[in-house]
């Protein structure tokens, strides 16, 4: 199955599949309170994954979980962003995966008229579709593919730090999967650039599953393995 990064929303196509992750719908009420502003991010990503999944041809959305930024119930601001995300969204197959700020997800998602499960793992066609927070199961281990978000990965670079992929093989004999890490789709969340951190952050690395050092990192205009940098 074909494999391909979408730096520009950031998200990848996975055969007709188009995946995102950490939407953190709510994130700029919390900066706004800082003085930090930004409009509608949450119709900023409802328009680019439109507009991605119809270019790719895409037969169902895969959201990799932190759908909303709070941990509990969201504010009433948060859940009419919630609201417009979801009606914005509406005419798109959408599969979800539960990620850890997404508590009370499945409840909301009932009351605003939408009959999507969310669910803890996806297993499609090989393939595993996680959050991240937690170590795949042997289900997920077993599959071709491992996609996971959570990280916020990025990378810096001549200067500059770019939102970026991170591709894995498998550390241990009887791990089949390589696990591929999405950066955040919301275009407010500039990412955490790659460190002995990120190894520490994510339970597949913590747990010595997967070749951290050795992982490949991807962004618009680099190509470099983890131990390059860090």
């Amino acid at each position: 199955m074909e494999i391909r990064f979408l730096y520009d929303l950031p998200g990848v196509l996975v055969g007709r599949y188009l995946v995102v992750g950490d939407l953190h719908i709510g994130l700029e009420e919390r900066l706004g309170e800082k003085g930090i502003n930004f409009p509608n991010p949450h119709k900023v990503i409802a328009s680019l994954i439109t507009k991605y999944f119809s270019m790719a041809s895409a037969s169902r959305l895969i959201l990799l979980g932190d759908i909303k930024e709070s941990i509990g119930y969201p504010s009433k601001s948060e859940y009419l962003e919630l609201q417009e995300l979801f009606y914005d969204l509406r005419n798109l197959p959408i599969s979800i995966v539960r990620g850890n700020h997404d508590a009370h997800l499945q409840e909301i998602l009932e009351r605003l008229g939408y009959a999507v499960e969310v669910k803890k793992a996806l297993i499609l066609d090989n393939l595993a579709f996680l959050h991240g927070n937690a170590l795949p199961n042997e289900e997920a281990l077993a599959c071709s593919y491992i996609f996971e978000a959570h990280g916020h990965t990025a990378l810096l670079h001549a200067g500059t730090e770019e939102k970026a992929f991170l591709v894995a093989k498998s550390a241990k004999k009887e791990v089949r999967a390589k696990l591929v890490l999405i950066p955040p789709i919301n275009p407010i969340i500039a990412g955490n650039p790659i460190s002995l951190s990120t190894a520490r952050h994510i339970p597949a690395f913590r747990s010595g599953l997967f070749d951290f050092y050795n992982a490949w990192v991807y962004t618009k205009s680099a190509k470099v393995k983890v131990k390059n940098v860090v």
